[in-house]
Parts: C-alpha cells; structure tokens; sequence
C-alpha cells in the first residue's frame, strides 16, 4: 500500500511519476540484483536532477548480492557507500507506513518513497495451477521442460524450478529465452516422436551471471569465473539495455 514496485510495466511507471515529485529520501527493500541496478539508477537520476536525494538500501541478510560471491559483494557494498548510499544491513522490515520503516529489532526509518524489491515469490496465476511445486510453490519440470507428471505439458521462465544434475537455473530474462528456444525444439521433437533433449541452465543460483549497472559510470559484470568491474562495463551494460528494448519499439 505504501511501497511501490518495479516488477511490471505498470508498477514502475507509477515508481517513476513518484519519483519525478523528487522525494528527498528514498529507500529501496532488498540489496539483491535488482535493488542494487535500482539504486544505481536512483543515483543517476538525483544527479541529473541536480538534486541532493539520500538513498537507503535494505537488506535482512548479512550482506549486499547475497547470492553473489564475497568479493562481488564487498566490492559493491563500498562503491555505494562512497557515492553517499546508506546501507542497512540485518535488517527485517515489520510494518510499512506512508512515511516509515519500522525494523523487527526495533529501530526506525523515516523516507519519503519506498521501493520493495525483496521477496521473490510465484505469481497469483501460477500458485492457483494444480501441477507439481517444490516447497516454495515454483512449478517442478524435469530436464525437458515439461511439468512433471505431465507427457505434453511445459513451464519455462520464472515461474518454475529448472534443474540440472543439481545446477538450479536462476530467474532472469538470459535463462528464460534460453529455455524458450530449448522448449521449442524439443516440442517439435515431440511431435516427431523422438527423444527430448535436456536443459542445461548456464545462469544459475550456485554461479549467478550478471550484467550490472551501479550508476556514475560503474558497473560490474560477473561469470563463473570471471569478474570484470569499471566504467567500460557500465557502457557495455547501457548498449546491451538500449540494443534490448528495440525489440519492444
């Protein structure tokens, strides 16, 4: 009621006319990937602004990217602390009011705008389908692609739990068209009658790939076992972005 979102195109549009009333504080709930790209570009926009907007970044956990390595995290975590960000660390949201933070140990922040981004959770529409879900209510496929339980019926995307050989795949726009174009093949292959081929995650939640923007020119770009950091990447990132959205007009 009091927070807004960036998790659809109508929710970050009504984030966005918020922000134009350029509220003088800012706080954004979840230091994962997408609240930290959030707060890059909050920085990014105070600046253009000329406007001197604080920002606060939320985390319940014990560190910023907590599914990212230590070094990823460290590295993150300061280059925003310098820039002027504050960063909560251990800290469980308990009550949201228009204008307030209360913590469950407590303590409290006063902002004038909220952006929620922690709690990744399935949709309204996936948790009403009777199909097969692990604990935390993500459709289960086996390597094919196809539900569980299911001979001629598929799940891709976030909305599911893709494993393989123990390798989660992770939620992101890179694991979900790689696994549109699996699936695609391996339906013509059903209805040739012939063998479905496996799904191999490449993005996953043990070694997480990103492509980050941190704002001022920085950005971080992370592999399996490469991690790559500077104003080159920022660019790199912001030709990506732009390349990306042509394909939506």
């Amino acid at each position: 009621e009091h927070s807004h979102s960036v998790y659809s195109l109508e929710d970050t549009v009504k984030a966005k006319e918020a922000l134009d009333r350029l509220p003088k504080t800012v706080a954004v709930v979840g230091a994962g990937l997408t609240g930290v790209e959030v707060v890059g570009e909050l920085l990014d926009f105070f600046n253009d602004k000329g406007v001197d907007g604080k920002v606060y970044l939320v985390e319940a956990l014990q560190k910023v990217l907590p599914g990212f390595r230590d070094k990823v995290s460290i590295y993150v975590h300061e280059l925003l602390n310098k820039r002027g960000v504050e960063i909560l660390l251990d800290k469980i949201v308990k009550e949201v009011k228009e204008d307030e933070l209360s913590f469950a140990d407590g303590s409290k922040l006063d902002c004038e705008m909220l952006i929620w981004t922690a709690g990744v959770k399935p949709c309204t529409f996936s948790e009403k389908l009777d199909l097969s879900k692990d604990r935390r209510g993500w459709i289960e496929t086996e390597t094919s692609l196809l539900i569980k339980g299911k001979k001629d019926v598929a799940a891709i995307g976030d909305v599911t739990s893709v494993s393989f050989e123990e390798e989660i795949a992770g939620k992101n726009v890179e694991e979900a068209e790689r696994q549109a174009k699996h699936l695609a093949n391996n339906l013509r292959m059903l209805d040739a009658g012939k063998p479905l081929k496996p799904y191999k995650p490449i993005n996953t939640i043990k070694y997480p790939r990103a492509f980050i923007s941190l704002g001022g020119d920085q950005g971080v770009l992370l592999t399996k076992r490469m991690f790559l950091k500077g104003k080159f990447i920022y660019r790199m990132k912001k030709w990506v972005e732009k390349k990306y959205m042509v394909r939506f007009g």
